[in-house]
């Protein structure tokens, strides 16, 4: 039995040597062209303001669309158990022995009033997408 030689694939390449060179390249150009210049705001540039008046990174409220997401997934939830309550509903009702008028019109109702209750929740999970 010899031993099995695993080669990558064809198209895959290492180009960790390319980018170590780019990188020192790049830094030995930078070093060259800053020499004799001293100003050295760009690196004490912030992104943030650093202002204690000002609101900072962490005292920012999250974006309007995460309210939209959490009621999304709320609604999501609640089409999810009014789906297994609807099944569970149209199952009875198809396996009921006798087809008496009265208590199959009770169930057919309460089957129709749950259908159009997880349409309208669609309905507005639709509108807050947009």
């Amino acid at each position: 039995m010899g031993s099995i030689n695993i080669q990558p694939p064809s198209g895959l390449r290492n180009v960790t040597e390319v980018f170590i060179y780019l990188r020192n390249n790049k830094h030995q150009n930078r070093a060259f062209l800053n020499e004799g210049f001293t100003d050295t705001r760009d690196e004490n540039f912030s992104l943030i303001s650093l202002d204690e008046n000002k609101v900072t990174a962490g005292s920012v409220q999250p974006p309007s669309w995460v309210n939209v997401v959490d009621e999304i997934s709320y609604e999501l939830e609640r089409i999810q158990s009014r789906k297994n309550l609807l099944k569970d509903f149209q199952q009875k009702h198809l396996k009921r022995p006798d087809f008496s008028d009265e208590t199959s019109a009770k169930e057919q109702e309460k089957i129709k009033e749950l259908t159009e209750e997880v349409t309208n929740i669609f309905t507005h999970v639709r509108r807050l997408i947009r």
